[in-house]
């Protein structure tokens, strides 16, 4: 049986992959709460997202935590048009830093 709510949050995650070239989990979440299309969901979900894109789309690639394949470390998944995987790991990094700056600003 065919879940037409997660082939929809596929198509749309990768939309999104392509027009951003990076994004986590994390980023995902935050983004389907804001999004109709995507709709609510939590982390577990866009991991599953990012695996079933990456095993059906020769594009997309995914990065895990200690060069392992267990679905739980998965840390980023990128467009291969836009990224090697070395590009979007620094891509990634950054994406942290800004992040973390803008932590420490909000507790000052």
């Amino acid at each position: 049986r065919i879940d037409i709510t997660f082939v929809r949050r596929q198509q749309h995650l990768e939309v999104l992959l392509q027009a951003r070239g990076v994004l986590t989990p994390v980023d995902v979440t935050k983004i389907a709460a804001e999004d109709a299309a995507l709709g609510k969901m939590d982390r577990k979900t866009a991991k599953k997202l990012f695996i079933e894109l990456s095993e059906s789309n020769k594009n997309v690639g995914i990065a895990t935590r200690n060069a392992t394949d267990d679905p739980d470390r998965i840390q980023f998944a990128y467009w291969k048009p836009l990224h090697s995987r070395e590009s979007a790991r620094k891509a990634f990094e950054e994406a942290l830093k800004v992040q973390e700056e803008r932590r420490f600003k909000k507790l000052r």
